[in-house]
């Protein structure tokens, strides 16, 4: 498993918003949420 830290930007430019706009993450829909944890989710396991 990839222990590396999550960057609050990283959720955020997946959202299509900017970092200064950090009180937007609070709004997404499921569809967003959904999203930023099939990043985290496959970013936690090495690809081959």
């Amino acid at each position: 498993m990839n222990l590396e830290k999550l960057s609050i930007n990283e959720p955020l430019a997946l959202l299509g918003r900017a970092p200064e706009q950090t009180r937007w993450l609070s709004f997404a829909d499921s569809e967003e949420y959904l999203a930023v944890v099939t990043y985290v989710v496959e970013r936690s396991y090495p690809r081959y």
